[in-house]
């Protein structure tokens, strides 16, 4: 219910959702209510399974550098790519990470990319991106690993901290990502949801039968995408989120103890 799902968006964490646009010749319609909060209200990064894992390993591993020039009022920050790293999950993706850092004695201008040029403000942005918003005092900026910033500083004898990255993307408290299952047609039941742009979808897709042949496939598909929904939440709930987190501590503590 659309209730259900604002508590957990409120409470914070890693939301799952699982959509199911047809079931052999019957169109399931989706709740209209539950997808305009996710298009207009919801206070959560709108992700997908592939980057919000490849988001969790950033913050088991990570390397930055970083510089204050006070002369000229700026201060320089890239997250490195090393291999340490890149062996750690190899499979990855590169996606922004967001760092949260503070300024004493000096506020924040501008934040620049390698060429000069202002990169964009994440303020209620809720799609994956680089860029930077303030949060209070304390500046955030979100860049992929290899991308070097310059923030423009405006103030005298400044210090800085570099405190952490954060839980999830731009700061939020919350994520939400969708798995939708779909028959056989993908271009056709996402169509659908062509003026829900704030939504994000990881599609499972079965394939089409052949005629007279394999009859058992769709099924099949439909196993490994229920398999393939529990397998990425278990492996969350380890890492202390996603509906799992409860469970899979509980069960590494328990063998902690034994």
């Amino acid at each position: 219910s659309l209730e259900t799902v604002q508590t957990a968006v409120e409470e914070g964490g890693l939301v799952n959702l699982y959509w199911i646009g047809r079931v052999n010749d019957a169109t399931i319609r989706h709740d209209r209510d539950i997808a305009n909060y996710l298009q207009n209200d919801a206070e959560a990064w709108m992700t997908t399974w592939g980057q919000a894992w490849s988001y969790w390993t950033s913050n088991r591993c990570y390397e930055h550098s970083n510089s204050l020039d006070e002369n000229a009022s700026t201060f320089t920050f890239s997250s490195i790519v090393t291999e340490q790293c890149t062996n750690l999950a190899p499979n990855a993706w590169n996606v922004p990470a967001t760092w949260r850092l503070s300024f004493e004695n000096a506020t924040v201008v501008d934040v620049q990319d390698v060429f000069g040029q202002s990169m964009t403000n994440l303020t209620n942005e809720r799609q994956t991106a680089e860029g930077w918003r303030m949060d209070g005092d304390e500046l955030l900026v979100s860049v992929k690993r290899g991308t070097i910033v310059t923030v423009v500083l405006q103030g005298e004898n400044i210090s800085f901290d570099v405190h952490n990255q954060t839980k999830f993307w731009n700061g939020y408290d919350a994520a939400v990502t969708i798995a939708a299952h779909d028959t056989t047609d993908l271009f056709l039941w996402s169509k659908r949801f062509d003026d829900e742009d704030q939504m994000r979808f990881t599609w499972l897709v079965s394939p089409r039968t052949v005629e007279g042949r394999l009859p058992w496939l769709p099924y099949a598909a439909l196993v490994a995408g229920v398999v393939t929904v529990v397998a990425m939440m278990g492996i969350l709930g380890r890492e202390g989120i996603g509906p799992l987190a409860g469970v899979m501590n509980n069960k590494n503590v328990h063998y902690e103890e034994e």
